[in-house]
């Protein structure tokens, strides 16, 4: 899976942050959306492991949330998710 974060026009808040949540509450970006730039387009890739190569995608089933923070009023952006 991989994120890609654009602020847009009316960009938010510098160091804003997106969790993006399963139906049991659990950040399946696994905390890389956190402190995003304010005005350039970013992507991430959300593994879990120990940091070696042996990392592996997070697999999830059902419905997403996605909590945004720290971006300020009146504020815009695009979060696009890939996946296989």
């Amino acid at each position: 899976m991989r994120w890609v974060t654009n602020p847009g026009a009316t960009a938010p808040s510098a160091n804003y942050d997106i969790v993006v949540n399963d139906e049991d509450g659990v950040d399946v970006a696994v905390g890389v959306l956190g402190n995003r730039h304010t005005s350039t387009s970013e992507q991430a890739v959300g593994l879990i492991g120990d940091g070696s190569t042996t990392d592996k995608a997070v697999f999830f089933v059902g419905k997403l949330s996605l909590v945004v923070s720290n971006a300020g009023s009146a504020k815009e952006g695009v979060l696009t998710m890939f996946y296989r």
